[in-house]
């Protein structure tokens, strides 16, 4: 392969412009399979905030679904999540960025994370799942940006904030940035601490069902145990709670557990020691492995 095609983008930014578009024909039909439609119907209902922080709310997402509707209608709600697909793509192209791509591979990056099979199902549908990538991944982007303008104290508060937002969104996000964290909790120390007022603004969204949980007698304890696994002594509501941390289903199913991380990450394992990433010396431009 000549140096230049190696590092043209063009054809990778027509692979992603064309899964893009792809989105949004999808998107487009009357009809879309396996949607269920409450997420539009919560909109066209015009409630702006959760009324209870029960498990199956998202603030956030409510609150952008309804003022999304009110200003553009439900056509152009349908076509939210794809249009969702563009900062996607571009938060990947600079975390790819931040960690040594170059812009022909953080575009291809971009381009696989839009065409893999849970992002391009979800952004054909009104589902919570990819505003909820966007906060998660540009949180880790934010960690690993070495800009001089963003001193450590930012950045954690910034974070901070993009946690919050994530969790008003979905409960995976204490999942999914558990690593980001103990990674922050090793260079920073008790200066992470700071991440609690950045978690409490982007958090906001969801304060009137907090106020609404206090009133009916939950404390803040059990507003969160609510939220995270819907068990409540005084709200009746679905549960599951006794499905939390039942490594030993996960033992019983091991063969269909393996199938699974190998579908998330053996791609990425086998590209790793197919393909080994070579790097310059830097004074000769010599290439090693």
């Amino acid at each position: 392969m000549p140096p230049d095609s190696r590092t043209s983008i063009a054809m990778p930014l027509f692979l992603l412009g064309a899964a893009i578009a792809a989105s949004f024909l999808a998107s487009s039909g009357p009809v879309q399979w396996m949607e269920n439609g409450m997420f539009l119907a919560n909109a066209r209902e015009g409630h702006y905030f959760s009324q209870s922080l029960g498990p199956l709310e998202h603030p956030l997402y409510q609150l952008l679904n309804s003022v999304f509707f009110t200003l553009f209608g439900s056509r152009a709600l349908s076509l939210l999540n794809s249009l969702l697909l563009v900062p996607l793509a571009w938060i990947v192209y600079r975390l790819a960025q931040s960690l040594g791509a170059g812009p022909r591979q953080a575009v291809l990056a971009g381009a696989a994370t839009v065409l893999a099979h849970g992002v391009f199902w979800v952004s054909t549908k009104a589902e919570v799942y990819l505003l909820h990538t966007l906060f998660v991944l540009l949180a880790y982007t934010l960690q690993f940006n070495d800009s001089n303008r963003l001193t450590p104290l930012k950045k954690l508060f910034m974070i901070g904030v993009l946690t919050g937002m994530a969790a008003s969104t979905h409960q995976l996000t204490f999942v999914v940035l558990l690593p980001l964290y103990l990674h922050l909790l090793y260079l920073y120390k008790a200066r992470v601490l700071i991440t609690l007022p950045g978690f409490m603004l982007g958090f906001a969204t969801a304060a009137v069902a907090v106020f609404n949980d206090l009133n009916t007698g939950l404390g803040l304890l059990d507003i969160a145990r609510r939220y995270l696994t819907g068990a409540s002594a005084i709200i009746a509501g679905p549960e599951w709670q006794g499905s939390l941390l039942r490594f030993d289903e996960l033992l019983e199913e091991r063969n269909a557990a393996i199938l699974v991380l190998l579908s998330l990450i053996g791609p990425q394992l086998a590209g790793l020691l197919l393909f080994p990433r070579r790097v310059g010396c830097g004074c000769c431009g010599v290439r090693r492995c």
